[in-house]
């Protein structure tokens, strides 16, 4: 397999993971530097399922609760995701997924991506050099308006069409893995999925022009999040929040609610329940839960293991531990 591409290993052309922690599912993706925070209670379950086609990587992701993404693609790569079912609201860099919006990264680039429960997304990820070789086709990157922004549209029929027939590329392949040990047939399905490719880019559209409080609302949310991350010694509040970054409580409010669909209050208490979560996945037995929840700041033993088991739908002393 090409690492370059940047998602997780795995033998042969085709594999399927299943994974029952957002954070886990984060990490599996080679290259990527991201964590994945889960923001609504229940048994998280999700379902990445991934199509090596010599350099050209097919990637769908199936995630059951509403996840909060953060990250770093893999330099030298190009990433165009076509969300098959995104309800309401799901945002991409401060912008909202609607219908046929795709999301677009660039090698090295930062993202934000919050998405609700059930969401289904199907990426193309190839090389950053070969995108430039597709973008001579359309003229060169300079005369490409879309390329500019972080999301485009697939407004016209054209375009829907060829997304459509990526999807099903997609489903043939998995219907016929044994098929693709054959390299007649792996090229045969790369050259389909470039061409549709080329039909959806050739038909993007820029998309209109952004909503600056809705990107202002974004920026709120992506920096408090660094901010409890980098300060994961102190239990913050809501007015900790508010005081670091400045702005009133309702406006932390507001963003909170548009961009992620969460209380600002609620928001932290999950980041940090996932984040003790992921402490325990991470270590071994010697690190006690009481010295995992202290180091998140939760003091409450009974509180914490009852708000623990109301998000992940197991008790702490539940949850798998590094051998």
């Amino acid at each position: 397999m090409a690492a370059a591409v940047g998602f997780m290993e795995q033998n042969g052309h085709f594999g399927t993971h299943q994974f029952s922690d957002a954070d886990e599912h984060a990490r599996s993706l080679v290259n990527f530097e991201q964590r994945y925070f889960q923001i609504e209670a229940g048994k998280f379950k999700s379902t990445m399922t991934q199509c090596d086609l010599d350099g050209l990587r097919l990637v769908r992701e199936r995630t059951s609760h509403r996840v909060s993404q953060q990250g770093r693609s893999p330099a030298d790569v190009y990433t165009i995701g076509l969300p098959v079912s995104a309800p309401s609201p799901a945002t991409f860099q401060g912008r909202p997924l609607e219908a046929a919006t795709l999301l677009q990264l660039r090698g090295g680039q930062e993202f934000s991506l919050h998405t609700p429960a059930d969401t289904e997304l199907v990426a193309i990820v190839l090389p950053e050099h070969e995108f430039g070789e597709l973008m001579e086709y359309l003229g060169g990157a300079g005369s490409v308006a879309w390329l500019r922004a972080p999301t485009m549209q697939a407004g016209s029929a054209t375009a829907h069409r060829a997304c459509s027939a990526i999807r099903a590329c997609f489903a043939h392949a998995e219907q016929n893995q044994d098929l693709l040990t054959v390299p007649a047939v792996r090229k045969a399905l790369r050259d389909q999925i470039i061409e549709h490719l080329l039909c959806v880019l050739t038909e993007g559209e820029t998309p209109g022009q952004p909503d600056v409080t809705r990107l202002a609302y974004s920026r709120i949310v992506k920096t408090c999040q660094e901010f409890v991350l980098a300060n994961s010694e102190q239990p913050l509040t809501v007015t900790d929040l508010c005081q670091a970054l400045r702005v009133s409580r309702r406006t932390l409010q507001t963003s909170f609610t548009e961009v992620t669909g969460a209380s600002p209050a609620f928001y932290l208490r999950y980041m940090r329940l996932s984040a003790v979560r992921s402490l325990l996945r991470s270590t071994g037995a010697t690190l006690t839960i009481r010295d995992a929840a202290a180091y998140w700041g939760f003091i409450h033993m009974g509180n914490f293991a009852r708000d623990y088991f109301r998000m992940f739908a197991e008790l702490p002393s539940q949850t798998c531990r590094r051998n």
